[in-house]
């Protein structure tokens, strides 16, 4: 099948941010008193999405902390990904490929200054022809609503309707479908199971290569 381009979800997907993430989240809210375990992270935080204002609201934090905990939270996440973001097995050698015959994009829920840490070691931006990050998407326009495929998109002047959006998160499919692009989830490591309404599902690198005949 031919795209006009090929779009890319980044944590979980296509660079290991995954376990750094849960390391920067746990350990601060333990520093704050809150041992939260790993599974209730994942369904609550990761997977579900929840803004960071809701999560320590939740938690019961004062809001006049919010800031000051999420500023220790981000150093943390910002230190690990500079040293130990790595690409996702197959996703680097994919990408690499995948350039000489489509422009391809990236698309994320994370911050740049995120992406500028794991660009450090991984050199990531030099991949793709433009990049949107949750800098561009704010005031509740991030993922699952499509607004960020859509300038992503604009950025690349191609039609939505001829994009491939790939991602490992149920909030990747939901943005995929409402941008009117075919949605191609990914299983990796931290999917979660019963996910619903992926036009394309593959189960790695190597099945994606089959299925866009590079």
């Amino acid at each position: 099948m031919t795209y006009s381009a090929i779009l890319f979800d980044l944590d979980g997907t296509l660079v290991d941010t995954i376990s750094l993430w849960q390391e920067a989240y746990l350990s601060t809210l333990r520093s704050e008193g809150i041992d939260m375990d790993m599974g209730e992270f994942m369904a609550r935080i990761y997977s579900g999405n929840a803004h960071f204002n809701t999560v320590f609201a939740e938690l019961g934090f004062p809001e006049d902390e919010w800031q000051r905990i999420r500023k220790k939270r981000d150093d943390k996440y910002c230190k690990l990904l500079s040293t130990k973001a790595k690409w996702m097995d197959g996703a680097e050698d994919f990408l690499d490929q995948i350039r000489k015959k489509y422009p391809i994009g990236m698309m994320t829920g994370s911050w740049k200054s995120y992406v500028d840490a794991m660009d450090k070691p991984l050199d990531v931006y030099s991949k793709f022809k433009a990049t949107v990050t949750c800098d561009e998407t704010q005031n509740g326009r991030s993922k699952p609503k499509p607004d960020g495929l859509l300038l992503l998109a604009e950025k690349m002047e191609v039609d939505p309707k001829s994009c491939i959006y790939i991602g490992d998160q149920p909030f990747d499919i939901d943005a995929s479908n409402s941008a009117g692009m075919t949605s191609c989830l990914l299983w990796q490591e931290w999917t979660p199971a019963g996910i619903e309404g992926a036009k394309i599902e593959v189960k790695d690198y190597e099945e994606l290569i089959g299925l866009l005949e590079i």
